[in-house]
């Protein structure tokens, strides 16, 4: 008996998946190097500074850590091929404060170590204050120490972060819009 019209298929001891041709496998390994380890995110100089801050935002805020500056800035479709969009996608920030209940960015935080104040890092922080001024995104530039002053810090936060004019303790009007 032939199999042919009907539409029905000769019986095959295979099951779908090894019918199908099969793809070549590519090696993802091959170009990395035979050691790899895993990295801490934070230096530590980094990493104290982060345990005052979450004693300084007292619970108001979350941090989020490393942040690519494309996750911060929304980069239109047709821009990630230019320089900007490209500046974009490989740069990051130290930190980014936003609101638990609904993610919204309410500040960045750059340490600004030695290393800026190299010709390099004065450009890209040059870019960073315009664009995020631009945003309207407060940045707050921490000059990286050896101690912190969680006070100075909260005051720092309830000015830029949360509109709290230090004399008054009331809110004035939030810098980065209604909630």
């Amino acid at each position: 008996m032939r199999h042919g019209g009907g539409g029905q298929r000769p019986p095959t001891n295979r099951t779908p998946r090894e019918r199908r041709p099969r793809r070549l496998q590519r090696d993802t390994t091959a170009d990395m190097p035979g050691q790899v380890t895993a990295r801490r995110l934070l230096s530590r100089g980094e990493l104290a500074f982060f345990h005052v801050l979450r004693r300084a935002v007292r619970g108001r805020c979350a941090a989020s850590l490393k942040s690519r500056l494309a996750d911060v800035i929304h980069c239109p479709a047709e821009q990630w091929e230019t320089p900007f969009g490209r500046r974009l996608a490989q740069k990051h920030v130290d930190l980014v404060l936003y609101d638990v209940q609904d993610a919204r960015i309410l500040a960045v935080i750059e340490l600004d170590d030695r290393s800026h104040d190299r010709p390099d890092r004065k450009r890209r922080d040059a870019f960073l204050n315009a664009l995020l001024s631009r945003a309207g995104i407060p940045l707050l530039r921490i000059r990286a120490a050896a101690r912190y002053d969680q006070a100075e810090l909260t005051r720092l936060i309830d000015v830029a972060v949360f509109g709290i004019h230090p004399s008054s303790g009331t809110p004035r009007q939030s810098p980065i819009g209604p909630s």
